[in-house]
């Protein structure tokens, strides 16, 4: 049965273009793997499942069937740059980031919910108060997760040290909740600097990464935990919390160590990897690469 694995903890980096780092590395790449024509080349904040679709963002919105082995389209987005999506049953969130004349950047936050008409959501911010993110939990909580209905989508709101949660429930006011641990979370695990918790069992970690951990994935089978770090995406056993290798004869070129990687996301027999450059604007390795059980091999989207 396939589950739907939402994703969180994109920081807010935009802009971030293609410099001459991606041309070596996917130059290197092609000489052993022949790479398609990239569709999504921008620095991707997320990959989410709404309605028998899957969505991406990189500053533009794209969508495929999510059972379909690449097929990307670029959708209608919301004004500004698309940074971030969240999903749950019923609709689907796009955060966006636009800047005035006197360059003040600005956060917005839109929904729809048939990913065409977007409708802008009313956020109230007490004084002091910032919108940091929004994300959603994934559906794993509940063994009816193929169609995604059990998946729940939140903002956070920061006000100094003080970080708030509150569940997003279309175009009306967000409702203030404490259930989430952490914006970066899949199904019952989240993720807090290098560590990795179950619900229920927080007095410890459940793995321990050692490096910094932006976004966590796990497997529709519930059997693999896909981490997205400052240092390459790495794959754990739930069962024994090991490490293991990464499927694909390539992946050891195609999902580097030596770059960041924002965001993962798994779904039926496919994992997404979206990698960047941290702190060097205009020269980042940026787009989403996909590996395909059926394909076999690793190759960007």
């Amino acid at each position: 049965m396939k589950k739907t694995v939402l994703l969180s903890g994109f920081l807010a980096i935009s802009f971030i273009l293609f410099g001459c780092p991606q041309v070596t590395m996917l130059g290197q790449i092609d000489k052993e793997t022949k790479l398609e024509e990239a569709v999504i080349k921008g620095l991707v904040g997320s990959v989410v499942y709404f309605k028998d679709n899957l969505y991406a963002c990189d500053g533009n919105i794209y969508v495929k069937n999510a059972d379909a082995v690449r097929g990307w389209s670029k959708v209608d987005a919301p004004p500004g740059h698309i940074i971030k999506l969240a999903a749950d049953a019923t609709n689907l969130y796009a955060m966006s980031v636009t800047t005035d004349n006197a360059n003040k950047t600005t956060k917005q936050l839109h929904t729809t919910t048939d990913g065409k008409k977007w409708d802008e959501v009313s956020i109230t911010l007490a004084s002091g108060e910032e919108i940091s993110t929004i994300f959603d939990t994934g559906s794993a909580f509940n063994a009816d997760s193929a169609s995604g209905t059990n998946s729940t989508a939140y903002i956070e709101i920061k006000n100094g040290e003080t970080v708030s949660y509150k569940q997003l429930n279309g175009s009306s006011t967000p409702t203030p909740r404490k259930t989430p641990k952490s914006s970066i979370v899949s199904g019952e695990y989240y993720a807090k600097e290098n560590s990795i918790y179950k619900q229920g069992e927080d007095t410890s970690s459940f793995i321990s990464v050692n490096k910094t951990i932006h976004s966590i994935a796990l497997s529709p089978d519930e059997n693999t935990l896909y981490v997205a770090t400052n240092a390459g995406v790495k794959s754990y056993n739930v069962a024994d919390k090991t490490e293991k290798t990464l499927p694909g004869p390539n992946a050891p070129s195609m999902v580097k160590s030596s770059y960041n990687y924002f965001a993962v996301f798994a779904y039926g027999d496919a994992i997404y990897a979206a990698p960047a450059l941290e702190g060097n604007v205009g020269s980042g390795v940026n787009g989403l690469f996909g590996y395909y059980e059926s394909r076999g091999n690793w190759n960007v989207e």
